[in-house]
């Protein structure tokens, strides 16, 4: 489809609202599940890790997902975030979780189904496995190596990512895709960086 026939291609808003908000919770997903994951790793290297470094990355989580107060000035959390940290993968009537996130985006393109290609819905589909598959190995709190449960839903995301950079026409539900994504990755980002680098750490 030559660019300028797509970009003239009327949509109906609903149809924009729903791609617009999918490539939003896809980025939401993807940016939790990634910080999630070093957090795990740093928590149970082993290696030393400083305490006001985890409480710096626990409370990044916290602000990045919004599900405040969370991390954020709690102590209390800090000595014992494993409840909080499972609730943020698992709990999915808490608003901005991962499970939470990943299934308003598969709502949202449930809603949009005939625009996506074939393979994208094969993705959707693998993704909604992998999400029961992270359900049933948190059922009685963290896995023994919880990093290693998120790989699934952070590869199966970075493979829609993928196709849709490299096999998607550039019509306009690739372009509503897009600004939601970019958006979300420019505030999330911003997010990041506010709660992860302005606060001065002791000398080591």
């Amino acid at each position: 489809i030559p660019r300028d026939e797509a970009l003239v291609t009327n949509l109906p808003s609903r149809v924009i609202e729903n791609l617009f908000w999918f490539g939003r919770y896809a980025e939401r997903a993807e940016m939790s599940l990634r910080l999630m994951r070093t957090i795990f790793k740093q928590l149970n290297g082993v290696e030393y890790f400083p305490p006001e470094s985890s409480e710096v990355l626990l409370g990044a989580i916290s602000h990045l997902t919004g599900t405040l107060p969370g991390f954020s000035d709690n102590p209390v959390l800090w000595q014992n975030p494993n409840k909080e940290l499972a609730a943020l993968v698992t709990d999915s009537e808490r608003v901005g979780s991962i499970k939470f996130n990943l299934h308003n985006m598969l709502s949202c393109g449930e809603q949009v189904k005939e625009m996506l290609s074939a393979d994208t819905r094969i993705i959707l589909n693998e993704l909604r496995d992998h999400i029961h598959a992270v359900e049933q190995a948190y059922k009685d709190g963290l896995p023994a190596v919880p990093e290693e449960s998120l790989d699934s839903l952070v590869t199966t995301l970075l493979a829609l990512s993928g196709l849709n950079h490299e096999s998607m026409l550039r019509g306009m539900d690739w372009m509503f895709q897009e600004i939601g994504r970019r958006a979300e990755r420019a505030r999330l980002t911003a997010t990041l960086l506010k709660y992860t680098l302005t606060k001065p750490l002791p000398s080591m």
